[in-house]
C-alpha cells in the first residue's frame, strides 16, 4: 500500500460516512492522522454514539451512556452490555474525525492553479471545484463521491449542462462504479493527487493525457503527452518485478531443498522498488494504481504469495520442481 497520507482519505470518501472512528482501527489513517489534522483535511467531530463492549468481546453494539461522577463532576462513558452490565469504556475509543471535503478540494484546485470557489452542489455527494487550467484552457471540474440510489438523479441533473467538465472521483474503483453514466471524463483522485512533504501535488500531465486520449481537445504542439512516459515507467517496473520473482522463486526452492520448507522472500516495498528502478516513490505508487497496469499489478500480487511464487512460470534459471 502507498505511504501517501491521502490514500486512506480517498478510500473513506468512496464510502459512507466520511469519517474515521478510533475504535475501528485503520493503520494507514493512524499513521497519517496528525499530518491530516495539521493541514486541516480532517477535524475532530462529536464522539461516537454507539460502540461495542470491550470487556466481554461479545460484539454487542449498544448506545453509549454518559454518567456523571458526583464527586468530580466529570462525565464518563459506559456501555449497557447484556453480558457485562454497565461497562466502563475509554473516552478515547469514541473519538471521531470528519473529513473536511471542501478544504481538500480547495487544496486540489489551488495545486492546479485553478480559479473559482469550491461549492457543494448536491448535499454530501457533488462539489464544484471551479475551473482548472488544462492544455491551455480552463475546464470546469467537479468531485463526486458515493453516488447511489436516491442521490443519483440530482447528481445527474446537476452534471447534465456540463458534459465537458472533468469529473473527479475518490478512487479508481469509484470510477468503475460510475460506469460512464455521464459523458464527463472521470478521473480518480488517488491516481492524480498526492501529498508530498505536506504539499498537495496534482499530476496535471496525466489529466491532460486523458483529455487528449478522450479526443476532447488537441494537445499544444510544445507540450508532449505524458501517457507514453507512464507506460514506459510501468514497463520498467514490470521488468524489475520479473527479476525479483526469479530471485524469489530461486530462494523459495533453495530453502525448500535445504530445510524442507520453502521460504518467501519479502516483497520489496514501493520505496525499495523505486530505488531499484531509479523512479521516485510517487511515480511507483501511480503506476501500481494505474488501471492499465494489469500485468504489473498481477506481478505485485504474485510476489506476496508463496504458492504463487513457486508456481510462477516465468523465465527462471534451473528447475526445482
Amino acid at each position: 500500500m502507498s505511504d501517501d497520507p491521502l490514500i486512506p482519505v480517498w478510500q473513506r470518501l468512496a464510502n459512507e460516512p466520511a469519517v474515521f472512528y478510533a475504535d475501528r482501527p485503520e493503520p494507514a489513517f493512524a499513521a497519517a492522522r496528525d499530518c491530516l489534522l495539521g493541514l486541516g483535511f480532517i477535524r475532530a467531530a462529536a464522539p461516537a454514539r454507539f460502540t461495542v463492549c470491550r470487556a466481554c468481546g461479545g460484539g454487542h453494539v449498544r448506545s453509549v451512556v454518559w454518567v456523571e461522577d458526583a464527586a468530580s463532576g466529570t462525565r464518563r462513558p459506559f456501555v449497557p452490555c447484556p453480558e457485562c452490565g454497565l461497562s466502563a469504556i475509554d473516552a478515547d475509543h469514541l473519538r471521531v474525525w470528519a473529513i473536511d471535503i471542501p478544504q481538500i478540494l480547495a487544496g486540489v484546485r489551488a495545486a492546479t492553479g485553478g480559479r473559482g470557489p469550491v461549492q457543494e452542489v448536491v448535499r454530501g455527494r457533488l462539489w464544484s471545484l471551479g475551473r482548472i487550467p488544462l492544455l491551455g484552457h480552463y475546464h470546469t471540474a467537479y468531485f463526486a463521491r458515493n453516488v447511489h440510489g436516491r442521490d443519483r438523479p440530482a447528481v445527474l441533473t446537476a452534471l447534465a449542462p456540463h458534459p465537458r467538465a472533468v469529473l473527479f472521483h475518490p478512487t479508481e474503483h469509484s470510477v468503475r462504479l460510475w460506469e460512464a453514466r455521464t459523458p464527463n471524463l472521470s478521473i480518480a483522485m488517488d491516481t492524480v493527487v498526492s501529498l508530498e512533504s505536506n504539499q498537495l501535488r496534482v499530476d496535471v500531465s496525466e489529466i491532460e493525457g486523458r483529455l487528449v486520449e478522450a479526443g476532447w481537445t488537441a494537445p499544444k504542439a510544445q507540450k508532449p503527452r505524458r501517457r507514453g512516459q507512464r507506460a514506459a515507467n510501468i514497463e520498467r517496473l514490470v521488468d524489475e518485478m520479473k527479476k525479483w520473482l526469479r530471485d524469489a522463486r530461486d530462494h523459495a526452492c533453495a530453502t525448500r531443498d535445504l530445510g524442507g520448507v520453502p521460504q518467501l522472500l519479502p516483497r520489496p516495498t514501493q520505496k525499495q522498488l523505486a530505488e531499484r528502478t531509479g523512479l521516485d516513490d510517487a511515480t511507483v505508487s501511480r503506476c501500481l494504481n494505474d488501471n492499465k497496469a494489469v500485468l504489473l499489478q498481477l506481478l505485485w500480487r504474485t510476489a506476496d504469495d508463496l504458492e504463487s511464487v513457486l508456481a510462477w512460470d516465468g523465465s527462471v534459471a534451473g528447475d526445482c520442481a
